[in-house]
């Protein structure tokens, strides 16, 4: 008998039934905080800031002669 067939007569469970709505709620949103804040740590550690290089602006262009 395949798993599909068990399930159908009511031999297997399903295995996201047993699981709380704590668990089902808190996994996305404690992954989605977690991605956020490794984003907001690599742009952190990235990104450079004007104060940081006061010789040469990012958006200035040297004039043509």
């Amino acid at each position: 008998m395949t798993r599909i067939e068990a399930q159908a007569v009511g031999g297997l469970d399903d295995p996201s039934a047993g699981r709380s709505l704590w668990s089902r709620l808190l996994m996305p949103a404690l992954a989605a905080v977690l991605v956020l804040a490794l984003g907001l740590l690599l742009v952190g550690l990235t990104g450079g800031s004007a104060e940081s290089n006061p010789g040469g602006a990012a958006g200035q262009v040297a004039p043509l002669r």
